[in-house]
């Protein structure tokens, strides 16, 4: 064990010259006899060598300090930690106070507080409780009683019954190495592997019994439960690990601004009377390639070192592009008194009929548009003409994102990028724009973007209005107020968590095809109103909170408190990447 701190070095230090041994391996300033003493005790060449060094990686790291927290998690307060954390303790506040003496009184406030509690404990890895109870057993009314903390009661600890209590499953060796195998040929397979198939694995095997009820057949609920928790502690226990992670982005100005436009327009629809709201109908793209899967979720043993790890495929293969539209319940139909299930399957929520529309770009003739761009304003606007509006039987209101083909503008506006100068300097004269006669061509370019962008609507929003609906774009980076989204994850898990290394293009789009089937039915138009409900009491609480800040703020907004993110202002594109 290792006493002091000069035996922890970085590897930066180890790295360090150090004086070269003699021919007789006496080391610089050391005697012959000294050194021959040293090293029949080994500590002359195997220190030196061998020092121990800190990781220099935070994830090597953050294994350790867990590794450590779960070693101390449970252990005694014996004297000669809580004599040590008083110690430190001690020294912090004589360092601390020390520096307010040297900075003087004028200056004193300027020193920043010692944090003592706060420090020493995430050092010595104990709670503020045990701090407290250390320096408050010590620092006592009476100076004469210096009582040094203990814990447990008498001081026998606090380790509690040391009978070991036998487990639902046994940790032998037998049955780490089946779940061992089990996960091992399930990923092998690229199949998902979860808890509960583990769990089923266990019962086949005889390691885990639960319950039947005599009735039904099935498990019984609270012993389902039960054994349920029971494995999922074996495999935590065993080391298994699943899990993901995810950022957070800061919103620009102007997407708060949409934002804002956003939520006034959806609310004032909400609070409509029956017979004047429009219905909601959701609008949204998506792919799925031949090698998705749900395989990254599934449990692995870090210590099998057969086991087959498999990372991300760097070649996703060929896709299947598809878009569709749900649509919530008809508000004009009042909801029975018995609940859903009495309602009509056309006033319920679900997918707009006939709105699905599935391609593969790789294969010529089952799609229209660019191959390389997928998903373009003409096959978008084709699909909104020919499979969306036609398929809306009463005034809707439509809400999409601001992807790119989602933006464009019909034929009578022309492309701004391929005019001159003499061709732009005629368009915005014929608008009634006044311009210098010494602009550039790239300022009359922008100028005619801008006019355009407030004074021509796109094409879908044109014929959407004429036929008595509205058009609502969703604000940037709000994908959780989207529930097609929720959608979208949902069929899209569904197939991933069937992939294997047999699945083929043609299968992925037989189970897409079919999970479209299923939200024709009951079930699936009970999901996607759930889904919709979800994203609309998410739109009313931002929407509440926005009234609660205008209440508040009686001198106006402060431009400095909205928070902008470190990029260049641009179009913003949707993002329909996994």
């Amino acid at each position: 064990m290792v006493d002091s701190d000069s035996d922890y070095t970085t590897d930066t230090d180890c790295n360090k010259k150090r004086p070269v041994d003699n021919d007789d391996d006496t080391s610089a300033g050391e005697s012959p006899r000294k050194s021959a003493r040293l090293k029949g005790h080994g500590l002359l060449n195997d220190d030196k060598k061998n020092r121990a060094s800190l990781p220099t990686n935070l994830q090597q790291l953050s294994q350790i300090k867990k590794h450590l927290s779960d070693q101390i998690r449970g252990r005694d307060i014996d004297e000669n930690l809580s004599l040590r954390v008083l110690r430190a303790a001690v020294e912090m506040q004589d360092t601390h106070l020390r520096l307010k003496q040297k900075r003087g009184r004028i200056k004193a406030n300027t020193v920043p507080p010692a944090r003592i509690a706060t420090t020493i404990c995430k050092m010595f890895g104990i709670g503020n409780r045990t701090y407290s109870k250390i320096i408050s057993s010590y620092f006592s009314d009476d100076r004469r009683k210096r009582v040094v903390y203990v814990s447990g009661k008498d001081g026998r600890g606090r380790s509690g019954n040391q009978n070991q209590k036998e487990t639902r499953i046994m940790r032998t060796t037998e049955c780490r190495l089946l779940v061992q195998q089990f996960v091992r040929e399930k990923r092998a397979n690229r199949d998902r592997v979860t808890a509960r198939q583990v769990m089923d694995c266990l019962v086949e095997r005889g390691f885990l019994t639960i319950q039947l009820d005599d009735q039904s057949g099935y498990y019984q609920e609270k012993a389902f439960a039960a054994a349920y928790r029971a494995v999922r502690r074996l495999l935590e226990n065993f080391g298994y690990q699943r899990g993901k992670r995810s950022g957070n982005l800061v919103m620009k100005r102007q997407v708060v601004l949409q934002k804002h436009l956003y939520l006034n327009s959806f609310v004032a629809n909400r609070n409509a009377p029956p017979e004047n709201r429009l219905r909601e109908v959701m609008v949204d793209e998506s792919y799925i390639h031949e090698h998705y899967h749900r395989f990254d979720d599934s449990l692995w043993d870090p210590s099998d070192e057969q086991d087959v790890q498999l990372s991300k495929s760097p070649v996703k293969g060929r896709r299947y592009c598809f878009v569709a539209a749900i649509q919530g319940a008809d508000p004009r139909v009042a909801t029975a008194q018995g609940g859903q299930d009495n309602v009509e399957l056309t006033a319920l929520a679900g997918l707009v009929p006939g709105s699905v529309w599935a391609f593969c770009p790789q294969k010529q003739g089952d799609h229209h548009g660019d191959y390389h761009k997928v998903f373009n304003g003409e096959n978008f606007v084709n699909w909104w003409t020919t499979q969306l509006l036609p398929n809306l039987h009463q005034p809707s209101l439509i809400i999409l994102d601001n992807a790119k083909y989602h933006l464009v503008h019909d034929t009578g506006v022309p492309k701004i990028g391929k005019l001159k100068k003499a061709e732009l300097q005629a368009y915005l004269a014929a608008k009634g724009v006044r311009i210098d006669p010494f602009s550039t061509s790239f300022q009359l370019r922008e100028i005619a973007r801008d006019w355009i962008k407030v004074h021509e609507k796109p094409a879908i929003v044109k014929l959407a209005e004429a036929l008595g609906h509205k058009v609502l774009f969703t604000p940037p980076y709000h994908s959780d107020l989207q529930p097609i989204e929720l959608l979208w994850a949902l069929i899209k898990g569904n197939i991933g968590r069937k992939h294997n290394k047999d699945t083929s293009l043609e299968l992925v789009h037989h189970r897409l095809m079919e999970e479209f089937g299923k939200l024709e039915e009951r079930p699936g138009r009970i999901s996607i109103q759930k889904m919709i409900d979800k994203c609309a009491t998410l739109a009313m609480e931002m929407y509440h909170e926005i009234q609660t800040d205008d209440e508040e703020d009686e001198y106006g907004s402060d431009d400095e408190s909205v928070e902008c993110l470190q990029e260049e202002d641009g179009e913003d594109v949707a993002d329909h990447d996994d």
